[in-house]
């Protein structure tokens, strides 16, 4: 595993996804968000705009539902 600590993204150099920083940065998260977890019988759920504020969930086979929400700075 990396550590977040060696990690440096410049953040202000991402690229627009249909149209939108915000947008590519949502996309962005759902990808990560969607190797959190690989317990059998669990599923991911991308959530499309409007969104209600999650950009997806995890559903686990308890029925729990784990949900991430992505937010970004706008840069000019």
């Amino acid at each position: 595993m990396i550590s977040p600590e060696k990690i440096t993204l410049p953040w202000q150099d991402l690229r627009s996804w249909d149209g939108s920083v915000r947008k590519a940065f949502e996309q962005m998260c759902n990808q990560f968000a969607s190797y959190e977890d690989v317990t059998a019988g669990s599923r991911f759920v991308p959530v499309a705009a409007p969104d209600g504020g999650v950009e997806c969930y995890w559903i686990y086979s308890d029925g729990s539902e784990w949900g991430f929400q992505a937010k970004i700075l706008d840069y000019a």
